[in-house]
């Protein structure tokens, strides 16, 4: 039967077919449609269409001019995933994570004061002080909230980790400086010193690949292919041992016929040439990428990012991901901590988690089949990722656990790359000697007696553990690391001296901070057990120590970016309280070098009096002050200054005519005696020093993490 000679000829729309017309579901008679809108390859274009059938652009490029049903809207694309989408989801799990253990409050304040987590710790208090009149007192005042979202506006900031959440629950004043800070910090700041500029990473997921232009017109962003070359080597040399996750035999061959013809080369490809471009830059000083490139460090990244950018999206990443495109990622996360102290890299570092475990990362490649070389790949990336992403939300005041307990990913094996190929069919032997994975494997090992310690605690445990469990898993870290890894280091090879002094400071505070942890939870009071306690206040100069080491020692000067990754806030924080509890004493001299050297390179920095909002070195800079006149109250109690109250001698110290005090011909602090502007006042002449869990109240850090670091 002819269709046609009963009824009127619908019209046709691209992509339906012959049984699906638009008439059926508008009516048989209805009339022919008068065409009102541009024609779809004009709309597309963005030209003006002339409406005609055909129109004349279409006549005139020779190809079928197609218009838009006047009936059904034609089948809108997927709206792209941008990181504002990510951010909404991880806020909305968080709200319902929250509410879920806050079910049985009936206020938003009892939500904060009765979350579960706190009735762990008044079980905690009241076993520990008995049951009397006094210890319920000291079980309330003690018992503060442990998670906490603060609001400002249409921002918000969700906190979790329990020294942090006990700054904001005690001085609301300084809740509300959070908020302001977290407003401040999104307005930006149009003319924000080079020093200062914190790179923007919204492309990374707000691009796909029909946002942008064929690869050719990416061109100019490639360095010149001697640069290229350059930036390779620094790679190589200074910047692999430090991330290593990458087979360099392997990735050379990729990377040098990527550097010789980009456009021969994938989009993974180039994500992870300029990725490694972006990680070499951040080990270069401005001088030394001044003269390799032509032009500043800022405009360099600028550069390399804008091309990851387009890579990723021409890689189409969130819906395809790679291994290749996971390892440019994460080293390309990496390196954004020195120049991104924000959220946003925190966030990413949840995506690329996601697109990981999308892959099949989180599950052994043993298990799956897969050939040896993969499988230790996967391992070493894998790894990695944890790390970061623990380290990254750590930054942010928030205990969130990225490894299923249930998940067993195996450790990638302790080889240097000579000894991994992929034909290899027996997995490679762990050797007993440093090599170039010994530094990712005592991350890994710290990574996981991280996590341990933390699911000691509450609300992972209804009771507080003993002291010496936390200390007995912490030895065991250390004297694992220390047979398995250090007394294999040559401290005369520079990589492996750097590499040496990163580690230990990575577990030493690991321990010191843990300490805290334990005591701040277990204790009112813990002053007096801290100013007694030496062995802390020598190890945590020692940690302070190691940094400095890598800061000033010339044959470390490529390995100084390290330092500007990871600074040492947490120890900085310690040592300053105890230079403010016990201003004179036998380590008092060697602590206040360790202090002034720490602060040195962040005065170094133009704009760091112009810091930003929630900068947590201008928080450290204000109780430096505070310790500063501590100390020359206390020198002129001791008979004018000449004798200590102890008996020792002051040294070399002595003071300049504006009251600064002045080591080794230096001042070190042009001090106030306010700090503005940071949403609370706070005087450095306060004479009372409170206790140690009191302390951290008086003091909030913007995402302070007085736990790890």
């Amino acid at each position: 039967m002819d269709v046609g000679s009963s009824h009127p000829t619908p019209t046709t729309t691209p992509g339906r077919g012959p049984g699906t017309s638009a008439g059926t579901s508008a009516g048989i008679n209805r009339k022919p449609r008068k065409v009102e809108r541009s024609c779809i390859l004009c709309h597309r274009r963005k030209i003006r269409c002339d409406k005609q059938h055909p129109c004349s652009t279409c006549t005139r490029t020779g190809v079928l001019c197609c218009y838009p049903s006047a009936v059904e809207p034609s089948a809108r694309k997927p709206r792209k995933t941008t990181i504002a989408d990510v951010a909404e989801r991880l806020g909305r799990l968080e709200r319902t994570l929250v509410a879920i253990s806050s079910s049985g409050s009936d206020s938003p304040a009892e939500h904060v004061a009765h979350s579960p987590a706190n009735h762990g710790q008044r079980q905690l208090l009241d076993g520990e002080d008995g049951s009397g009149g006094d210890a319920e007192d000291a079980s309330e005042n003690a018992s503060v909230a442990e998670e906490m979202l603060l609001r400002n506006g249409e921002t918000s900031r969700y906190i979790n980790e329990i020294l942090i959440s006990r700054v904001l629950e005690e001085e609301n004043g300084l809740r509300s400086a959070l908020g302001e800070r977290c407003q401040e910090t999104q307005r930006g700041d149009s003319d924000t010193d080079e020093s200062t500029y914190q790179f923007p990473i919204l492309g990374l997921v707000s691009l796909s690949a029909d946002d942008t232009p064929p690869g050719r017109a990416f061109l100019d962003l490639h360095p010149t292919k001697w640069q290229a070359m350059q930036l390779w080597e620094v790679y190589v040399k200074y910047v692999d041992g430090f991330n290593k996750i990458l087979h360099i035999p392997t990735t050379q061959i990729d990377v040098f016929k990527a550097i010789e013809n980009p456009l021969g080369a994938g989009a993974d490809v180039n994500c992870l040439v300029f990725a490694i471009y972006f990680s070499s830059l951040t080990a270069l000083t401005e001088s030394a990428v001044l003269n390799m490139l032509g032009y500043s460090k800022r405009k360099a990244l600028a550069n390399f990012k804008r091309g990851l950018e387009h890579y990723l999206a021409q890689a189409n990443f969130l819906e395809s991901p790679n291994l290749t495109v996971l390892q440019a990622l994460t080293l390309f996360l990496r390196s954004m901590r020195a120049h991104n102290t924000g959220r946003s890299v925190w966030l990413l570092n949840g995506l690329v988690l996601r697109a990981a475990q999308s892959i099949g990362l989180h599950r052994d490649g043993t298990t799956l089949g897969l050939s040896v070389f993969e499988t230790e790949l996967r391992r070493r990336l894998w790894w990695s990722i944890i790390s970061a992403d623990l380290r990254a939300a750590e930054d942010h005041g928030i205990i969130i656990s990225s490894i299923d307990p249930t998940v067993n990913i195996e450790p990638p094996s302790n080889v240097d790359d000579i000894e991994l190929h992929p034909g290899m069919t027996e997995p490679p032997a762990n050797r007993a000697r440093w090599t170039e994975m010994s530094l990712a494997l005592i991350m890994k090992a710290h990574c996981e007696t991280r996590i341990k310690l933390d699911r000691m605690l509450p609300p992972f445990q209804t009771t507080m553990p003993l002291e010496s469990a936390r200390r007995d898993l912490v030895e065991k870290m250390k004297d694992y690391c220390e047979k398995q890894y250090f007394q294999h280091c040559n401290p005369v090879i520079p990589s492996q001296r750097a590499a040496m002094l990163a580690g230990r400071a990575l577990v030493g505070k690991l321990d010191i901070i843990s300490r805290l942890q334990w005591l701040s939870l277990s204790s009112r009071n813990t002053t007096r057990g801290l100013q007694t306690d030496e062995e802390t206040l020598l190890q945590t100069c020692q940690i302070l120590d190691y940094a400095n080491q890598i800061r000033s020692d010339e044959l470390l000067r490529s390995y100084r970016w390290v330092g500007e990754m990871y600074p040492a806030y947490h120890m900085l924080l310690f040592l300053l309280w105890r230079l403010c509890v016990e201003p004179t004493g036998p380590h008092v001299e060697r602590a206040w070098r360790l202090v002034n050297a720490s602060f040195a390179p962040e005065f170094a920095k133009a704009g760091f009096e112009s810091a930003s909002p929630g900068c947590k070195w201008t928080v450290l800079k204000m109780l430096r002050e505070k310790a500063r006149v501590r100390r020359e109250k206390a020198l002129q109690e001791a008979e004018g200054g000449g004798v200590e109250p102890d008996g020792q001698r002051i040294g070399d110290e002595e003071m300049v005519a504006d009251g600064t005090q002045q080591q080794n011909g230096q001042t070190p602090l042009a001090h106030s005696t306010q700090a503005d502007g940071f949403g609370f006042q706070w005087s450095p002449d306060d004479a009372e020093i409170p206790d140690w869990n009191e302390f951290v109240g008086d003091f909030m850090m913007d995402g302070f993490d007085v736990r790890t670091f």
